[in-house]
């Protein structure tokens, strides 16, 4: 389920710079609140993380040497002693000569995509989607290493990565992006928006709103953690003031401009 946030701000200047502009450029209070909400849909995406797709992938990989380790066994056998779990351990001998240990339930040979996945999954932490580097680390137990990761063949991390986990990225910022039925048109990079198109229902809008702005208009994120980042809701509301201000005030020596032109 996605997290319900809830905050407080101010609004009376934002409410009296969207009736200024109305009156200025000769639209319907809620044709107004309509582009405004275009305007902060398509910043927010802009703003919210990551702000590359590259910079999403590599986070991505980053994650991902805290799942998963590339190895190829030489020899494998069992130990029961130092790891203090009901099934033993496998230990074994790598190719560069390192004595490694690792769970049973660890060993993914033929680095099936289905159980890494699972794996990644369940790595994440619920709060920001990002892997936890707790219980990452090796950790030395007489003359060989015991391994929290599961152990996957050389390349295979990189190739799950590219099939399963970087058509992904984006998908925060696509659920800012307005749904195709609003009739709101975003403009955001091709990247994000097929991050949208990976998952439904990324963003739900409402429009309770009359030409005079009774009522209402909603946008949410639907993606788990959106909320880690509600400074930026904060940050674009008085973005959306200071804009709207700055567009009336050079309407306005616009007019005066025009005025003085004619008087000479």
């Amino acid at each position: 389920m996605a997290e319900q946030l809830a905050i407080n701000v101010e609004t009376e200047k934002l409410q009296r710079g969207l009736e200024r502009f109305a009156r200025e450029t000769g639209q319907t209070l809620k044709a107004v609140y309509e582009d405004q909400i275009r305007l902060a849909s398509n910043s927010l995406a802009k703003h919210y993380h990551p702000k590359t797709a590259k910079m999403g992938k590599l986070a991505i990989l980053k994650d991902l040497q805290n799942v998963f380790i590339e190895e190829k066994p030489l020899f494998v056998m069992e130990a029961w002693a130092g790891i203090g779990g009901e099934e033993p351990a496998r230990i074994f001998r790598t190719s560069r000569g390192a004595i490694l240990g690792i769970e049973k339930t660890e060993l993914n040979p033929s680095g099936d995509m289905d159980f890494m996945e699972w794996r990644h999954k369940k790595s994440r932490m619920a709060s920001n989607g990002r892997v936890s580097t707790a219980g990452a680390k090796s950790r030395n137990i007489g003359r060989w290493k015991y391994m929290n990761r599961q152990m996957v063949p050389a390349g295979r991390v990189a190739k799950y990565a590219k099939k399963r986990v970087f058509p992904k990225v984006g998908l925060l910022k696509a659920g800012w992006l307005m749904p195709s039925e609003s009739g709101i048109k975003n403009k955001v990079p091709n990247w994000i928006t097929r991050a949208g198109a990976f998952r439904s229902r990324l963003a739900t809008y409402g429009d309770h709103m009359d030409l005079f702005a009774n009522g209402f208009l909603y946008l949410t994120n639907n993606v788990p953690y959106a909320g880690k980042h509600v400074g930026l809701l904060r940050i674009e509301i008085q973005r959306r003031q200071r804009d709207l201000l700055l567009y009336a005030g050079k309407r306005l020596d616009a007019k005066i401009a025009k005025f003085n032109a004619g008087a000479m």
